[in-house]
């Protein structure tokens, strides 16, 4: 069966060889139906509160807290927010609180949330080996001066 010619409309077997595309509609168009022979799924974003919104929020609260008040403050509210963050050594939890609130901003603009959650994974993924005692070998930092180049 051929996919069919809507851009939220996708193949069952789309979810695995092409979530990316699937999630791009999802966010593009608010929901999307996955096509399995004569069976319809309908996946859609909440109407509710949804995780962008609350995440937004969140990320808002840190990045005024970052700016304008101490450390203290800052993994006080990470942490509850988010206590796997507790594993984290004080400096990488500031750089996280100052990182999350620029790429949710960033991802504000672009109405994509994709690069907000990549991001809070990796460092979830660094506390992760913090707390199991595998410190991270090196730090890697954007090459300064270098341009970044689009996809085609």
């Amino acid at each position: 069966m051929a996919r069919t010619t809507t851009t939220n409309s996708f193949q069952w077997s789309d979810l695995g060889r092409r979530s990316s595309e699937v999630g791009d509609a999802l966010d593009t168009h608010g929901e999307v139906t996955v096509v399995r022979g004569s069976q319809m799924l309908r996946l859609a974003v909440s109407t509710e509160r949804s995780i962008a919104d609350t995440l937004r929020e969140m990320c808002r609260v840190l990045t005024v807290l970052v700016k304008d008040d101490d450390s203290t403050h800052v993994t006080k509210i990470l942490n509850e927010a988010w206590p796997w963050t507790r594993a984290l050594p004080l400096e990488d939890q500031i750089a996280f609180a100052r990182e999350v609130g620029s790429v949710a901003e960033m991802c504000e603009s672009l109405n994509s949330w994709r690069q907000l959650i990549d991001m809070v994974a990796d460092w979830r993924r660094t506390a992760r080996a913090w707390a199991d005692g595998e410190a991270p070998l090196v730090r890697v930092e954007a090459p300064v001066g270098t341009l970044a180049t689009r996809p085609a």
